[in-house]
C-alpha cells in the first residue's frame, strides 16, 4: 500500500476500479468517521457500519458519471457520515439530541450541495422501501432504522448470524438497484 494518495490519486483510482483507493480510503479516513460515530453514542461496530455505507455511497457516486468534487474529500465524507448517523440516532432516540462537532464549520459549508443532494436520494429510498419485500423491510428497518444488532433481528426471524448478514447484504443490493433504476435518481446523480 502506498503511504498516502491525494484526493485526486484516490478519486481516479476508485474510478478505474483499482482497489489500492479504496485500502487509501479506509487508511486516512477511518479514524475521523469512527471519531464522529463514538463521540455521537456510537459503538466501534456502529462505527464501522457507518464508515463501510459512506464507502459505498461515495464510490457508488464517484464511479457515475460527471462526478466532481467541490470540496476536500474529508469534507465530502464527514458530511455524508455525519447524515448517515443522524439520520440512525433519529431512528433510535426519541429525545432531542445534538451532534458533537469534531469538524471545523468552515470544512462543512463546501458540502451543502452535497448534503441536500444526499437527502433528496435518502427520500427517495424512503419512497421506495415498500417495494422491497417484506422480509427484506423486517431486516433493514430492524437494522438501520430500530438499531437492532443483526444477530438479534437473526433470531427473531430464524436465521444464523451469517444467513441474516448475507440476507441483509442482498436486500440492500436489491434497494439499490430499486433506486438506481428510479428516473429520479438520474436526476439526482446529474447534479
Amino acid at each position: 500500500m502506498k503511504d498516502y494518495m491525494s484526493d485526486t490519486q484516490m478519486i481516479q483510482a476508485i474510478q478505474s476500479g483499482d482497489s489500492e483507493g479504496i485500502k487509501q480510503l479506509y487508511h486516512q479516513y477511518f479514524k475521523m468517521i469512527a471519531d464522529l460515530v463514538i463521540n455521537n453514542s456510537g459503538s466501534k461496530e456502529d462505527a464501522e457500519d457507518i464508515f463501510q455505507e459512506t464507502l459505498v455511497a461515495f464510490i457508488t457516486k464517484a464511479r457515475g458519471t460527471d462526478f466532481k468534487l467541490t470540496s476536500k474529500l474529508s469534507s465530502y465524507l464527514y458530511a455524508i457520515s455525519n447524515n448517515m448517523w443522524l439520520y440512525r440516532l433519529r431512528k433510535i432516540k426519541t429525545g432531542p439530541f445534538v451532534l458533537k462537532e469534531t469538524m471545523e464549520v468552515a470544512d462543512m459549508e463546501d458540502t451543502i450541495p452535497e448534503i441536500m443532494v444526499f437527502e433528496e436520494k435518502h427520500a427517495l429510498i424512503a419512497k421506495l422501501f415498500d417495494k422491497i419485500s417484506v422480509e427484506c423491510q423486517k431486516i433493514l428497518s430492524g437494522f438501520y432504522f430500530d438499531g437492532k444488532a443483526l444477530k438479534d433481528i437473526g433470531h427473531q426471524m430464524n436465521y444464523t448470524e451469517g444467513s441474516i448478514r448475507v440476507k441483509k447484504s442482498r436486500c440492500m443490493d436489491g434497494l439499490k438497484k430499486l433506486v438506481e433504476e428510479h428516473p429520479d435518481y438520474l436526476q439526482l446523480i446529474e447534479k
